[in-house]
Order: C-alpha cells, then structure tokens, then sequence
C-alpha cells in the first residue's frame, strides 16, 4: 500500500508544473506588461519546465538505471521543493524563468523514476491498472492544481507558487521506499553489459514518444489559449481554471476506466480512437459559448484518458527492467517536449487566424491522424489471419 500511495502521490506532483499556472498567464502578462515579448513569456512561464525535462530526461534515465530509482526520485524531490518555490520571492522575470527551468530538471528525474518504478515492481493486468491509476492521479492532481492555481492567481501572480510546498507531503513517503529490486539478468554470451535495443523495440519507442508528445501538444494549446478568452468574457481566472479542469476530470476517470475494460480492439486502434475523440473536443473548444465548450472539453479529456494509459502500457510491456530507466526518459523527454512546443504552435496559430479557428485546425489535424491510425490497425488485422493460416 505505502508503494501505491507513494507512486500515485509522487506521479500527482508532475501535474503541479504546468497546470497550476495555467490560469496565471494573463495575470503573469499585466503584471510584467513593461517587458518585450511578454504575450509569449507569459505563455512560457506555464511550460519553461516543459524544455528543461525534454534535455534532462535522457540523461536522467542513464542516472535512473545505473544508480538506482529511489536515490534519484528523493534528490530529485528536494529540487522540486527549492526550485518550485522560487516564483514566490524571485525579484525579476529572468529569476522566475531560471527557476521554472530548474524545476523541470527535477521533474525529469521524478516522471523517470517513478515511470521505471512501476514498470519494475508491477506485471501484467496489475501493472496495467497500476498504470491507469496513476493516469487517474495525475488528472485528478491537474483538476486541482488548475482549479487552486485560478483562485489564487485572482490574488497575486506568485500566489500559485505556493502550491510546491506540497512537495512536503510526499517526501517522506519517498524516504520509506524499499531498495530496488534486482534487474533482468542478462544472458552470458551477450557482447556488452546491456541489452541491445533492436529495431522492433527502436519502434515501438518512437511510436510511443510520438503519440505521448502529439496529445501534450493539443492539451496543453487549450490550457493555454483558452485561459485568455474566458476572461474577456468573465474579467477573471477562475472560471477558466474550472473549464480546463473539467478536461482534467474527464481524463482521469477514463484513465482509471479505460484499463480495467477488455477492448476488442488492439492498441494502434484504441489510440485511433482516443485520437477521435481529441480531435472532435478540440473542435468544438472554437464555439465560444458553455454548452459546446463544456462538451468539447469532455470529450477531448476521455480521448487523452484512453491515449496516455494505453502508451505507458506498451512501452513498460516492450521494454526490459535493464532499459526501462532510459526508456522512461525518453517517455518523459516527449511528453514535456510537447509542451514546451504548445505555445510556439497556438501563439503564431492564434495570432494568425484567430483562437477560435486554431482550435478547428488542431482538431482537424487530430482527427486526420486518428484516420492514419485505422489505416494502420486495419493493415495490422489482415495480417493477422494470413501469418495463422501460413
């Protein structure tokens, strides 16, 4: 039980970097409005983490593998606690930024640790739910990080800072974590020390790297676009907090659902349809009035819930314990690349042609991608049957 709670806890406060200050741009924009560029800082202080675990991670893996989990998990939530905590006394705009870039190097060790943790420790149908729970976690940690970050940014812009302390609650279970488990063995004739990724395995790898940094791309465009049109509407924070939360809770209840369900489809085709799902939501975020969007948001959120688990799943199931510290990297590096490159997407896409329209072209792309995905599991059924009947 200490190892699930400690799992679920720890996954919870990857959710806090991004989505507690969601809310907090347009706060962030009137608040520095002397500085250049600031439409686009403003929009980079919610993802700057997002770069700094995209270049960490990688070799956060390495460290993950050679040096074991839990060591790498426990420094890397003291950094969290340092670094988290920054904007609430940082004099400047570069000391904020510096430090939203430091917390992501903690974040990449703790996503990297506590992703190889679970692969190491859980097996099959167990691992799988394992899985889906944490997806469950970390949408229920984004519902209320974004919700609290709302309310407080109607305070302060440092007020979600705060929301790191929380860090403090999850440290110690982390110290009680009981030592690694010993790895795969590996065969003797073998010419290194370390399995080889081979081209099967290679990818499996970039598929997965591809869909987890696709879907991050789409969330992270409406958490950060749709902040600034509901507070034409409203002249405040919170109730844009509320709208992408509920994104946030239509994610996690499908997480924890989505895994305990026998599909009868095969994974390429149940991400085809998670990618439908997106892709209509996202559509229907361009109608700017409560009903379409409340829907488009529900919808996009159970098209992520059914993607990311299903992602996590194929990558702990292809990966052995020796590689899956680097592959875990690898996972995280896409996931929070993706979000670094959100608003280099929505702010040009958005300035271009309107918020509303852009939301129609991410769908549409979405959805696009979802038909090439069918294609590809159609493709993957007809050989089924010829490989059995040769």
């Amino acid at each position: 039980m200490n190892l699930k709670l400690t799992i679920l806890a720890t996954s919870m406060l990857g959710a806090s970097t991004s989505s507690a200050l969601a809310p907090v741009a347009p706060v962030f924009a009137e608040a520095f409005a002397s500085e250049p560029n600031i439409a686009l800082w403003s929009r980079m202080i919610v993802t700057m983490p997002a770069i700094a675990v995209a270049l960490a991670a990688p070799l956060m893996g390495v460290v993950t593998d050679r040096f074991g989990r839990k060591p790498v998990l426990v420094a890397s939530l003291l950094l969290y606690l340092v670094a988290g905590t920054s904007g609430l006394w940082a004099p400047d705009l570069v000391t904020v930024i510096v430090g939203r870039f430091v917390l992501g190097i903690a974040v990449a060790g703790i996503f990297t640790a506590i992703t190889a943790v679970i692969g190491d420790r859980y097996l099959g149908m167990e691992r799988s739910r394992m899985i889906g729970l944490q997806s469950g976690a970390i949408g229920t940690a984004s519902v209320t990080f974004t919700i609290l970050g709302g309310i407080l940014a109607d305070q302060s812009w440092r007020a979600p800072f705060w929301v790191y302390l929380g860090v403090l609650l999850v440290l110690p279970m982390a110290l009680t974590l009981a030592p690694d488990p010993p790895t795969d063995s590996v065969s003797p004739n073998s010419p290194t020390d370390e399995p080889v990724i081979g081209p099967r395995m290679r990818r499996l790898l970039l598929a997965v790297y591809a869909g987890i940094f696709a879907i991050q791309i789409g969330f992270i465009s409406a958490a950060l676009q749709l902040p600034f049109q509901i507070r034409e509407l409203t002249g405040g924070t919170t109730i844009a907090g509320l709208a992408i939360a509920s994104m946030g809770i239509a994610f996690s209840v499908t997480s924890i659902v989505v895994q305990r369900i026998s599909w009868p489809l095969a994974p390429v085709g149940r991400i085809a349809v998670g990618f439908v799902g997106v892709g209509v939501g996202t559509s229907l975020l361009s109608q700017l009035s409560p009903l379409p969007l409340g829907i488009g948001l529900v919808i996009a959120g159970i098209g992520y819930g059914i993607i990311q688990p299903t992602l996590v799943v194929a990558l702990n199931q292809g990966v052995p314990n020796t590689l899956r510290g680097r592959a875990s990297g690898g996972f995280t590096t896409a996931l929070f690349l993706g979000q670094f490159v959100a608003p280099f997407i929505a702010q040009p896409l958005g300035d271009l042609i309107g918020i509303s329209p852009s939301f129609i072209v991410l769908g549409v792309g979405f959805i696009v991608l979802a038909g090439i995905l069918g294609a590809i599991h159609r493709s993957q059924q007809r050989r089924i049957p010829a490989a059995r009947s040769a």
